[in-house]
């Protein structure tokens, strides 16, 4: 069995999304904590598995950032390090299917298992163009989080947003690709975005391809490999 640390990033939105999100990511076999931004209401029931509450508003880049840090610390052990946002929706068994498949190439420098309509493909696993779309569910090994949270494009960046863009500008930069899980195990469902306003919804490029759905078993991916 993998040692993993997971974690969420909650922000404030018009039409929330985090309790139905979160019950899938409980379904998929993970537990992540919780790092939550002012303004934000969560079912208690949610909260056994960790919450750390911002006092004042970080924005998307720093949370999600300041998350991963704080992952690391608690966590020194863990072999696998994942980062959700508030709005994915997983379906169900993702944990136990990935400890079969993880980690699909030496040169991955971060998965995602939330496919976008521009990385769908007909294979398992494929590799992401720059620049990077889409950081709805990250995962990353010990070393490569330690390169990520080291690297000075990290470092240096200081902006409340683009966290998939300078994610991917790291991988350009340590030259290790991006890579994406087909089918989707992930859908992006926010009606409307809580980093670029009211009017961005989770459509189109900013959708997955081919989601296999909320009920969908990731073990039955299994079945015949």
């Amino acid at each position: 069995m993998m040692k993993w640390a997971t974690g969420v990033t909650v922000a404030p939105r018009k039409n929330p999304t985090f309790d139905r999100c979160y019950q899938s990511f409980l379904d998929s076999g993970f537990k992540p904590h919780i790092f939550k931004e002012p303004g934000v209401s969560i079912d208690p029931a949610f909260l056994v598995n960790g919450v750390t509450e911002r006092m004042y508003t970080l924005g998307a880049w720093k949370n999600w950032l300041l998350g991963l840090r704080e992952l690391r610390a608690s966590n020194p052990d863990a072999e696998i390090y994942g980062m959700f946002q508030d709005d994915a929706l997983l379906c169900k068994n993702v944990k136990p299917y990935l400890e079969n498949v993880l980690w699909p190439c030496p040169n991955a420098s971060v998965v995602s298992i939330y496919t976008p309509r521009p990385y769908a493909s007909d294979s398992t696993w494929s590799y992401g163009r720059l620049p990077l779309w889409g950081a709805v569910a990250y995962f990353f090994t010990k070393d490569t989080l330690n390169s990520l949270l080291n690297h000075p494009i990290i470092r240096r960046w200081d902006g409340d947003k683009c966290i998939d863009i300078k994610v991917g500008e790291w991988c350009e930069a340590i030259k290790k690709a991006p890579m994406f899980h087909n089918p989707s195990l992930a859908q992006h469902i926010s009606e409307c975005s809580s980093i670029w306003g009211n009017d961005v919804a989770a459509e189109g490029d900013r959708a997955a391809f081919e989601f296999v759905g909320e009920n969908f078993d990731a073990m039955q991916l299994l079945i015949g490999v």
